[in-house]
């Protein structure tokens, strides 16, 4: 559900109706399972798809931020995960300019 969702909101409360158990469960599962939280684990996704496309497309960074379910190109900042800003990536990775 989250990698088919991720690019738009999803809370803890949506994933639960979606599984059919408690919220406060769920993100119980989400934690025991990938070892983040809902929220660290949203991003990580988001951001392994942002960096594909920042590779693969020429799409402007402020439209793969919001394909990615970013709220805005201001939210997307992928540093923490890369070490460098999605315009650097880009150009490190070789992608299409």
């Amino acid at each position: 559900f989250i990698r088919e969702n991720f690019a738009r909101p999803i809370t803890n409360r949506d994933i639960a109706s979606n599984v059919n158990y408690h919220e406060f469960y769920v993100n119980k599962l989400i934690k025991r399972q990938t070892g983040m939280t809902l929220h660290r684990y949203l991003t990580a996704i988001r951001v392994q798809e942002a960096k594909r496309l920042l590779t693969s497309t020429s799409e402007p960074v402020s439209k793969i931020a919001a394909s990615c379910g970013f709220a805005s190109d201001a939210y997307f900042n992928p540093r923490s995960e890369t070490g460098v800003t999605p315009s650097e990536y880009r150009r490190l990775h070789g992608g299409l300019v």
